[in-house]
């Protein structure tokens, strides 16, 4: 049944791609992607023709100046990029919902006013604080049982490992469910950012294993972008996951595409 969905998902997103949306979804990701990289080029720039030591008695070390460049660019992705991936999955939505006019210059949704750039925002903190938090524990956790080898007895040893294997992917359930977080937010634009982030963990919580399945049968595609130096990324990887992972989004939140046909909802209802 899991596959099945997964299957359909695919299917409907090459469906929607062959009407006309490739395009425009291949303008977004473009213009993602070269915000992204301009980003990124500034910041290494600025940190590496910026003479810190002519303003500084002491100059800073790397260690400092690195930290510093860190910090400018997760700014930046908060600030700027995560509002432009709203966008991109707001143009993903109107073209699988057929609601709305799906334009290239819908990535710019979330600065449209200030408060659903607030709300962006704080949905994005989250997913920010969420990471840094399940990487934090996942971190510490591992290199506390690799301390502990010396110390306990090797079958102790053993279940504190099977416990950690344990714990990991429950630390990891949060971070799957930030997928959903902008889809119901754009579903709903009166629904609370906690109450989005509250309905996106228990969806997570209850299909976490086919969420990671789903991704996962998308490696292949972003391998092969990889591989043509990220063309391919803007060309059809990209545009293609985006409306997958709308359409299984829909299908977790309980939703179906008003473009599917009665035949297809049906279906839909079968596999879930």
């Amino acid at each position: 049944m899991k596959r099945n969905r997964r299957r359909f998902c695919k299917a409907e997103a090459r469906r929607l791609l062959g009407q006309q949306s490739l395009f425009t979804l291949i303008l977004a990701s473009l213009a993602l992607v070269m915000m992204t990289v301009a980003w990124q080029v500034i910041a290494d720039g600025f940190f590496a023709f910026f003479d810190f030591g002519e303003y500084a008695p002491e100059p800073p070390g790397d260690a400092v100046i690195e930290a510093a460049r860190t910090v400018v660019t997760a700014l930046g992705w908060f600030v700027l990029i995560m509002p432009l991936w709203y966008g991109l999955r707001a143009i993903g939505m109107a073209i699988v919902t057929g609601q709305g006019s799906a334009e290239p210059g819908l990535i710019f949704a979330a600065f449209a006013s200030p408060r659903i750039l607030t709300r962006v925002w704080r949905a994005s903190l989250w997913m920010v604080w969420r990471f840094a938090l399940s990487a934090g524990l996942i971190w510490g956790m591992w290199q506390g049982v690799a301390l502990l080898e010396p110390l306990v007895h090797p079958a102790a040893y053993f279940f504190l490992c099977a416990g950690a294997v344990v714990l990991t992917p429950v630390l990891l359930i949060p971070l799957v469910g930030t997928h959903l977080i902008y889809p119901l937010l754009l579903a709903d634009p009166e629904l609370g950012v906690f109450a989005a982030v509250r309905t996106a963990m228990k969806l997570a919580f209850r299909s976490f294993g086919e969420t990671l399945c789903f991704w996962g049968s998308f490696l292949g595609w972003f391998a092969l972008a990889f591989v043509t130096g990220g063309v391919m990324l803007v060309l059809f990887v990209l545009p293609y996951f985006i409306l997958a992972d709308t359409v299984y989004a829909l299908c977790r939140m309980g939703d179906r595409p008003a473009t599917i046909s009665t035949k297809e909802i049906n279906y839909v209802q079968q596999v879930q």
